[in-house]
């Protein structure tokens, strides 16, 4: 397999691909954001005087609709300018390269955790917190079908 491409910065995506590392934490958060809801409820049943129990369920509200959208916003704020540009990746046999004019990094499969398809892109998952997108319409078709076969021949291979 050798497959190069592209990528041009895009914010739309980073901003994906930042809520998409969140998913699982944004989730735990909005369970808990359900239990102090329904508390907030029951407290405001029981409770003489409704202003902590409105408080509960205010602050349940903006913990599940709020803060996803302003750690994205933050997180997209804290990337270093170097990621504001465009890169070549390059996917080969031996790993995975990117090389900007600032920079210029490769991985090996072997320090890949696992593989994540969306319908947009292959989230190529190192560890917990670290991402890369590979956009699949960035591909040509050949491209998508070799990297899928690439990726589902080596499944086994990734330290998930």
């Amino acid at each position: 397999m050798d497959i190069s491409m592209w990528v041009a910065y895009d914010e739309q995506r980073l901003r994906r691909l930042i809520k998409f590392l969140l998913r699982r934490t944004m989730i735990r958060l909005r369970v808990l954001s359900a239990f102090f809801a329904a508390l907030g409820i029951v407290l405001l049943i029981v409770a003489s005087r409704p202003v902590l129990p409105i408080a509960v369920i205010v602050g349940a509200v903006v913990l599940a609709t709020l803060v996803e959208p302003w750690a994205v916003r933050l997180s997209v704020r804290a990337q270093p300018s170097v990621v504001r540009e465009g890169y070549q990746l390059t996917l080969d046999d031996n790993g995975i390269a990117m090389k900007s004019g600032v920079y210029d990094s490769r991985m090996a499969w072997s320090t890949l955790d696992r593989v994540e398809e969306r319908p947009e892109a292959w989230y190529l998952m190192f560890g917990q917190a670290q991402a890369l997108a590979v956009y699949k319409d960035q591909m040509t078709p050949q491209q998508r079908e070799q990297f899928a076969g690439f990726i589902a021949q080596r499944q086994s291979d990734f330290r998930s």
